[in-house]
């Protein structure tokens, strides 16, 4: 906690005013090109991943990426997603999950939850199931295949696409939703390719940017 104190204390000097350009402009107003919405995980920084300043990510944490359905009922992420989407216009939102969360390891094995009641009831909103046949053979107590996280990813897609922004954007082509993984392991991302349905690295996904 004493090193997070002192940067806190050194910020103002030691960053903003190095980089006062591109702050002093941002208080003035925001226009994020994308809605990155990714887990509470301390070792996920997706500033520090996709290389973003400050001004660029709209971000939703919570734990577990998780999207809860469209309900009528105000929550902090439906009104995130109304901000970005019909306030903001962003046209990118990206879904981020990661390898080894412990959110998706929940959901497979919910005794690991048993003992936190409302991380427990969380969870119940991301809609992800597995069924028994997957999780034979799956170690309760250690880590769990790649394909848990891409399904859970891919629910939350799901569960985006019933906000009513969301589904108004995407059929008007102004909106694009991304399904990502950051793989802790060894610092690469896949991502969901739109044809395909699977979960392939970044670079060939996305080779027009390359």
């Amino acid at each position: 906690m004493k090193r997070v104190i002192e940067g806190t204390k050194q910020y103002s000097s030691r960053v903003f005013e190095k980089r006062r350009a591109l702050f002093e402009p941002l208080a003035d107003g925001q226009k994020p090109v994308a809605l990155f919405i990714t887990c509470s995980d301390s070792r996920i920084d997706p500033e520090l991943l996709t290389e973003s300043d400050p001004g660029r990510l709209f971000m939703i944490r919570n734990g577990g990426n998780i999207v809860p359905r469209y309900d009528r009922v105000a929550t902090s992420e439906s009104g995130t997603i109304e901000l970005a989407i019909a306030g903001l216009q962003v046209e990118h939102v990206i879904i981020c999950g990661h390898s080894r969360c412990a959110a998706v390891g929940g959901i497979l094995f919910p005794d690991r939850v048993k003992q936190l009641p409302i991380l427990a009831d969380w969870l119940a909103n991301a809609q992800t199931s597995f069924s028994p046949e997957e999780r034979q053979g799956l170690d309760s107590g250690g880590t769990y295949p790649v394909w848990a996280v891409e399904r859970h990813v891919e629910q939350q897609m799901t569960n985006l696409r019933s906000h009513p922004a969301v589904a108004y954007a995407e059929s008007a082509d102004r909106l694009h939703i991304h399904g990502w993984i950051y793989h802790l392991e060894n610092g690469q991302v896949t991502a969901r390719d739109q044809q395909s349905g699977e979960f392939r690295p970044l670079e060939d996904v996305y080779v027009e940017t390359a």
